[in-house]
């Protein structure tokens, strides 16, 4: 008798990880490849690369998301990294790691809803993906400072004649819900 167990489905986190993933592939194509921010956000989702990024599996809204902001705030997400480079340039940083790097800090700085530590984990993640050599720790110790800056500079992503986007809350700082207030008996 053959016992055919029930298929999971993949968890949150495994379909962030994988859209972390598809969206520096993404952000890699546009960078070689010329290709616009929908284009190559499609194909990634569509060939994700190793088992980790099926297509299936990834959460496309946070992927479109990250590519979208990546791509359109690319200088501010460049001006933002430049002070935690430790005097490296960010131009001199090979592509695929300045794609994990920018759509890290659009991470750390436009999402909110997403923990700062857990999204450095992540991409030192997928670091970890095609880097074999330090890349990863590099990764991690500039995301830290990253989010550190963010912390301090709630408005660090302010464009010329955009608002600043909104400051990242840590469960300690994230307001208490307002509660209905009673009525008189």
């Amino acid at each position: 008798m053959t016992v055919v167990k029930p298929v999971k489905s993949p968890s949150l986190g495994q379909k962030r990880r994988a859209a972390r993933l598809a969206a520096v592939q993404a952000l890699y194509a546009m960078e070689l490849g010329g290709h616009d921010a929908a284009h190559a956000t499609a194909m990634a989702l569509a060939g994700g690369r190793g088992e980790a990024a099926a297509p299936a599996a990834a959460d496309r809204e946070l992927c479109a998301d990250l590519v979208r902001g990546t791509a359109a705030r690319q200088a501010d997400l460049d001006a933002a990294l430049a002070p935690c480079l430790g005097g490296r340039s960010l131009a001199r940083l090979e592509i695929l790691l300045r794609c994990i790097l920018r759509a890290a800090t659009w991470e750390l700085i436009a999402r909110p809803d997403i923990d700062a530590p857990l999204s450095i984990a992540e991409y030192v993640a997928v670091a970890d993906v095609f880097f074999t050599g330090r890349e990863p720790q590099l990764v991690n110790a500039i995301l830290d400072q990253v989010a550190r800056t963010a912390r301090r500079d709630p408005g660090l992503l302010t464009g010329a004649g955009e608002p600043a986007l909104p400051p990242r809350e840590t469960p300690a700082s994230a307001p208490e819900p307002a509660l209905a207030a009673e009525e008189p008996d």
